[in-house]
């Protein structure tokens, strides 16, 4: 069984990779990310605060397809440091593991592993099953592929924003 700051950092990239594949998802997905934080930032209790971070991370993982993913990056680290939470250091270690360090004659940066390397190399981008990206989650947080109980498994896979929207008693309509 996962911690639950490593199960959102999951949630979070898993989330951000299955949604960056279109841009119809990528539209919808922000605009629910964007009202999730507005609702949330309003409530300073620890468990909206953990919920605020984890949205800033998937808006987050959303920007390394298109855009910047760094001021929403800044704020899911001010919310996890205010609330004393290690969610932010999980998700950046993944966030480590799925970035290639581009260098060479003119470029030298850090290009997203699942969207933009394809973009601006012109290479096609590696369509793994969405399994794939959870193991490769797991192992960048040195976790065993087994360690997620059936119910962790399930969320990480099958909830979607609407599920957490109810759950977190934040309204469906943006």
């Amino acid at each position: 069984m996962l911690p639950l700051d490593k199960l959102l950092a999951i949630k979070s990239f898993y989330f951000g990779v299955l949604s960056a594949k279109s841009s119809d998802s990528r539209r919808t997905a922000f605009a629910m990310l964007d009202y999730a934080t507005t609702q949330l930032s309003q409530k300073p209790d620890h468990q909206s605060q953990l919920r605020l971070a984890f949205y800033y991370l998937a808006r987050a993982e959303l920007h390394r397809y298109e855009g910047d993913p760094l001021p929403d990056r800044r704020k899911a680290q001010d919310v996890c440091q205010a609330i004393n939470s290690r969610l932010y250091g999980y998700a950046m270690q993944i966030v480590d593991k799925t970035t290639v360090r581009s260098r060479g004659p003119g470029r030298i940066g850090f290009l997203s592993a699942y969207g933009s390397v394809a973009a601006k190399s012109g290479e096609t981008e590696p369509d793994h099953p969405a399994s794939w990206w959870l193991n490769f989650s797991l192992q960048a947080l040195g976790e065993p592929v087994d360690s997620l109980t059936d119910k962790q498994r399930s969320f990480i896979e099958h909830a979607t924003l609407l599920d957490m929207f109810q759950k977190h008693g934040i309204a469906s309509e943006p």
